[in-house]
């Protein structure tokens, strides 16, 4: 509501709300007074036009779904900005994922709100727990009508158009940039514009090797440099390891260009884990006489062995571990294959 003093020296305050004006030099005639009420009305209606777009900015009513199936949801996003709001769930049969997505990154969580990773250069989360089209149950956004996403493709102008279509051609044209971006460590091992060379990179879920070749030496480095070994031709690192899977392949000529991508993969012998994620326990199915597990966290770090186990199943114990996301990789000769394990 509006509410107008005036005094004998033609000074009127003005109250709209919360906000007080003061203006000066008004006559106090009657006629004049209600032109002037009309135009503050006018002000007041543009400015709590102003105020209800603002509201409708960060209205949260899309994610009320979300946060009903998942009530923790509401300590998690309650300070997020919320039009660059996502909420994905993922259905993975017996528990689901949640994902939170801003323009800050996005966070991925078990179902009981427990944080289970961040996404960062290095880390893909739904990749790293196998969250895809296929298990993707149920998006929320703040505004949920269905035509934000349209409406943001038409106010798009043909320059911004343009500049986007000239970023993506020069993230073409300089694809060892990211290589580079990745692992930043790898400038004090190899030059961008090397002359002769190869990089390497081997996946071993979720982890990532680099393999260096030069005509001086070959060495394998973790994904966080660092240096694991020195490959010759009496000791071979990839088999080492067992590195079977090439994500990207780099050669240097006048700088580094990405190869076509070869591939090592041999026949993998298979591993069954079930109940996966578990709280104490988790069998392992074991394909043959001999088999030997190694069970890692998620730094690399090895934190459990089993040697020379028989074919049937075999029970791991997970009481005196953390919880969180392991590696487990079982070996036979030269077969091995590798299996995330979640400990709740």
């Amino acid at each position: 509501m509006i509410n107008i003093e005036t005094n004998e020296n033609g000074v009127a305050i003005v109250h709209i709300g919360q906000f007080v004006y003061r203006i000066e030099n008004v006559c106090t005639e009657a006629s004049s007074v209600t032109e002037m009420e009309e135009e503050m009305e006018e002000i007041e209606e543009e400015m709590m036009g102003m105020e209800e777009e603002e509201e409708g900015n960060n209205d949260t009513s899309g994610l009320d779904e979300a946060t009903l199936a998942f009530p923790w949801l509401a300590t998690v996003i309650e300070d997020q900005d919320c039009p660059s709001l996502t909420i994905e769930e993922y259905d993975l049969g017996s528990f689901s994922f949640v994902t939170i997505s801003t323009a800050e990154g996005s966070r991925v969580f078990f179902e009981d709100g427990t944080f289970f990773c961040a996404n960062s250069s290095q880390t893909d989360c739904n990749q790293v727990y196998g969250l895809d089209e296929l298990s993707l149950s149920n998006t929320w956004t703040c505004m949920d009508d269905g035509d934000s996403e349209g409406d943001e493709g038409e106010e798009k102008e043909e320059g911004e158009e343009e500049q986007e279509q000239e970023e993506q051609e020069q993230e073409e044209e300089q694809e060892s940039s990211s290589l580079f971006t990745d692992y930043a460590w790898l400038s004090s091992v190899i030059e961008p514009d090397c002359i002769e060379g190869t990089i390497t990179e081997y996946l071993l879920d979720p982890f990532v090797f680099i393999f260096i070749e030069t005509p001086e030496s070959s060495d394998l480095y973790f994904q966080d440099g660092t240096y694991y070994c020195n490959h010759t031709a009496t000791f071979d690192c990839i088999s080492a390891y067992g590195l079977t899977e090439i994500g990207r392949t780099f050669t240097c000529s006048e700088n580094l260009t990405e190869a076509e991508t070869r591939s090592d993969n041999t026949d993998l012998f298979d591993v069954s884990l079930f109940p996966n994620p578990a709280i104490d326990r988790i069998q392992i199915k074991i394909p043959q006489d001999g088999t030997t597990v190694d069970l890692y966290s998620s730094n690399g770090t090895l934190v459990m062995r089993l040697n020379n186990l028989s074919q049937g199943l075999q029970s791991l114990d997970l009481n005196n571990l953390e919880q969180g996301l392991f590696v487990l990789r079982a070996v036979n000769g030269e077969q091995s294959v590798t299996k995330k394990v979640i400990k709740l």
